[in-house]
């Protein structure tokens, strides 16, 4: 995607952070636009207000980064990843793996398997 390439292009980025840091990143165009003017403004240009992006590790070697893109700002919001925390008993990085291991399976949104995920917990 266009927006990815201009990452690359400039060397830095949220993707690129993920990669180098081997953490999530989450990022909202007005925080993203201080740490990284050029993504941020291309990115507010195709209606991006938000931006996710995950390290994809196999045997603590880094492969590549899954990159999610929101026309929303805070498209990614902490609470369902906490609820999901408190409830599996897991990690954030463990939480957020549940929820895109779901999202790819059922090739679904994101935001729509951490909302279904909410509203099982809430009829337990």
């Amino acid at each position: 995607m266009t927006i990815d390439h201009v990452q690359y292009g400039v060397g830095d980025g949220p993707c690129l952070e993920a990669a180098r840091t081997q953490t999530m990143i989450r990022a909202d165009m007005d925080a993203a636009a201080e740490q990284w003017p050029v993504f941020a403004d291309r990115a507010r240009e195709f209606g991006i207000l938000s931006y996710l992006s995950a390290p994809i590790l196999l045997d603590d070697e880094y492969l590549s980064a899954l990159n999610l893109y929101s026309r929303e700002a805070h498209g990614f919001g902490d609470t369902d990843q906490g609820v999901l925390m408190a409830a599996r008993n897991v990690s954030a990085d463990q939480a957020f793996e549940l929820l895109v291991a779901e999202s790819m399976r059922r090739n679904i949104k994101l935001r729509v398997v951490a909302e279904e995920m909410l509203a099982e917990l809430r009829t337990r």
